[in-house]
């Protein structure tokens, strides 16, 4: 619905969390609440898939269990990071290095670059080459490389989702669980 799009393409990405209700940790049956059900379900594995909501720029990757643990963000729509970052289609690496700094890390692909820092925040771009050679990462036309999505995944530092993994390794029982508690 037009709501829930509005809902969600004017709220803030926070790293490493999500993007207002939608954040990692929730069930399928809770982004769907949210986003609704105009989505395209593309299956990754036995395991794992993905609802892929084009026209809200947002696709859900989902575990066995139905459990949100990444999600990724196209910057075709206006949005803003917790951390100031203005995220448009116009976003490149410079961009991202002024508000995150050069720091980091990096891995590759066949065809993209992630770009990512130990906050739960990936910025992907195209592999670049020139001359068939591929581009390393401190040239300059790598910096002005377009960011193709963003990435929000569970910080290095955050373990807040750590009990959920917990009880997945144990199957604790509820009065275990409530044991712990008290």
């Amino acid at each position: 619905t037009l709501f829930s799009f509005q809902f969600v393409s004017s709220q803030i990405i926070e790293e490493g969390k999500g993007i207002d209700s939608i954040t990692i940790g929730i069930k399928e049956s809770k982004v769907t609440k949210f986003l609704g059900k105009n989505y395209d379900r593309k299956n990754i594995n036995d395991d794992e898939y993905i609802l892929v909501y084009s026209k809200k720029a947002l696709a859900i990757t989902f575990d066995k269990d139905s459990v949100v643990y990444e999600i990724s963000i196209k910057p075709t729509i206006k949005r803003k990071t917790h951390k100031g970052l203005i995220i448009t289609s116009e976003l490149k690496i410079s961009d991202v290095e002024k508000v995150y700094d050069a720091d980091g890390w990096h891995t590759k692909t066949d065809s993209t670059i992630n770009k990512g820092y130990d906050s739960g925040i990936v910025f992907r771009t195209n592999l670049l080459t020139k001359n068939k050679e591929i581009l390393k990462i401190t040239d300059s036309l790598y910096l002005e490389s377009n960011v193709i999505e963003i990435i929000i995944e569970q910080s290095e530092n955050d373990y807040s989702f750590q009990e959920y993994l917990e009880w997945k390794k144990k199957k604790k029982n509820l009065t275990e669980c409530f044991k712990e508690i008290d």
